[in-house]
């Protein structure tokens, strides 16, 4: 990204490089972010593997929004709170038993 800066004092070095932080509709918003890793495509569906209090994986369909590459907005499916698995992939099946690791 590039930014044209008013500089009259002279302070900002032309050409410099900076980090800088964009908000966006959705970070911090009242939709959960998941790590991208908790994405799954199972028959043609976006899914996130959801651990159930009794350890039983279910695979909930989602609607993913914003993706920054490290984390996904989701903006229907899932609820904050929810456990879910990360790098489950799609080779277990709903209802099966899972241990979980902290």
């Amino acid at each position: 990204m590039e930014v044209d800066l008013p500089n009259s004092s002279g302070q900002i070095i032309p050409g410099s490089y900076v980090n800088v932080s964009i908000n966006t509709p959705g970070a911090g918003g009242p939709h959960p972010q998941v790590p991208s890793e908790a994405l799954v495509i199972k028959n043609n569906k976006t899914v996130i593997p959801v651990i159930g209090s009794d350890s039983t994986l279910k695979y909930v369909p989602v609607k993913a929004g914003e993706n920054d590459g490290v984390n996904v907005t989701i903006l229907d499916g899932i609820h904050t709170g929810d456990l879910i698995g990360l790098n489950v992939g799609g080779g277990f099946n709903d209802g099966q038993k899972v241990r979980v690791q902290p």
